[in-house]
């Protein structure tokens, strides 16, 4: 089965904040900012407390309230930001250019860009399957892009990566609520 395809900027950004959704160090660290200011102003509102100038004490609640909603939001912004340059400054030749994907028993053949991979599909990690795209994660950390949009036959092509992640005993994991957060 081959397919064809062109991806463009949004389609890379979108794999880039999905691997970032899911990777352990990402979250924890998404965590501990959101966090951490609330933390540190713990002690000053207690210090306010105790010596009655309720005023700054609701400030040192006020203050880390709102950092800890709004603080999410900026953050959120500012990973698509990180990611849309990078992607702009090293990606850009690969816009708008014809990828195509073959799958065989054996071997998953990619071409973009006048280069070709030939990639055993003993070496896929998982599969998933959001509501726009379909993700191909290799062992090795790269993955295979696919926009379900920009496709024809999609049915058939998830019906094809089922039975090769049945076959290689891999997941295919099905997120079709995913969104960045």
């Amino acid at each position: 089965m081959k397919i064809g395809y062109f991806l463009d900027e949004n389609d890379y950004l979108n794999h880039q904040l999905f691997i970032a959704s899911k990777s352990e160090r990402i979250k924890k660290k998404r965590q501990r900012n959101k966090i951490i200011i609330p933390i540190f102003y713990l002690p000053f509102c207690l210090m306010f407390v105790l010596n009655k100038q309720y005023i700054w004490a609701l400030f040192f609640i006020i203050v880390p309230l709102l950092w800890f909603f709004i603080y999410p939001i900026r953050e959120r912004k500012r990973y698509i930001t990180h990611y849309s340059a990078f992607i702009k400054e090293h990606w850009n030749e690969r816009f708008g250019k014809l990828s195509t994907v073959e799958f065989s028993n054996e071997y998953i053949i990619a071409t973009n860009n006048n280069c070709e991979s030939k990639v055993a599909c003993i070496e896929i990690k998982e599969i998933y399957e959001l509501q726009s795209y379909i993700y191909i994660n290799l062992k090795d950390g790269q993955s295979l892009i696919i926009p379900k949009e920009k496709i024809e036959n999609k049915n058939v092509l998830i019906g094809r990566l089922k039975e090769l992640a049945g076959f290689l005993k891999i997941g295919y994991i099905i997120d079709e609520n995913w969104e960045w957060k």
